[in-house]
């Protein structure tokens, strides 16, 4: 397997849509690979600190409003 599906695959399996298959592959590569390696680490780590920051995004509403604001306030430059 290239390191490109590898890290197709690693992106799969964290979020939990990968198949038993694409698995296998991926602990597979992974024995071999230390590249895929270090990036599924930082991956699962990355994907562990964005859930444990609990992020919230606007809702539609406020999006709408802060791009009026913005474009309101560059016009009066």
């Amino acid at each position: 397997m290239k390191c490109e599906k590898a890290k197709i695959y690693c992106q799969k399996h964290q979020y939990r849509e990968a198949g038993w298959i694409e698995c296998f592959k991926l602990k597979m590569h992974l024995t071999f690979c230390e590249k895929c390696r270090n990036f599924s680490k930082r991956n699962k780590k990355l994907g562990f600190l964005i859930q444990k920051a609990d992020l919230q995004s606007l809702t539609e509403a406020e999006t709408i409003r802060l791009k009026e604001s913005i474009i309101t306030k560059l016009k009066k430059f």
